[in-house]
């Protein structure tokens, strides 16, 4: 069995290509399935941004095991800004672009999502949260193709100024 770092990193390529973003209640959002390159593991990624703050947004990825006492687990997830205050943790992650990542240590203690976390600069905004993203999962596919192809509304791409 792989390890949760393993599943992370594998090379996964995409077999449900995502669609357009559409609204859905306070947020955009858009899915898409892919599989691990040469192996039988199956996972969702979803997008999603708030209709109201373009730095809350959030690109996951969720594994669906085939152990099923395990079930779906999400395995790794980056995030934008939350709001300015950060009531629910005391290091200022709510307030900042980070990613949360799950171990196989969390596994064993029962945690399905990640609870880790650790804040970043490497993006500022759902374009380059999900380039970061897409590297760090290593999704095959042209990741920049696949942003133009889901593509953010209006208000995400007047603030996209590139990478830091």
């Amino acid at each position: 069995m792989l390890t949760i770092a393993e599943l992370i990193g594998c090379p996964k390529r995409i077999v449900k290509q995502p669609e357009k973003m559409k609204r859905d209640r306070g947020s955009w959002r858009t899915d898409m399935s892919l599989k691990m390159d040469g192996g039988e593991e199956v996972f969702d990624v979803f997008v999603r941004l708030s209709a109201r703050d373009p730095e809350n947004f959030s690109c996951g990825l969720l594994w669906h095991s085939r152990d099923p006492d395990l079930g779906v687990l999400l395995l790794f997830r980056v995030n934008g800004k939350h709001g300015r205050e950060d009531l629910r943790s005391n290091d200022g992650h709510y307030a900042a672009f980070h990613y949360h990542y799950l171990t196989d240590e969390d596994v064993e203690l029962g945690m399905r999502e990640p609870r880790r976390c650790k804040i970043v600069s490497d993006y500022n905004n759902l374009r380059g949260a999900w380039l970061f993203f897409a590297k760090r999962v290593n999704i095959a596919d042209d990741a920049a193709r696949l942003y133009q192809r889901f593509g953010a509304p209006m208000h995400q791409q007047q603030l996209d100024f590139g990478e830091p």
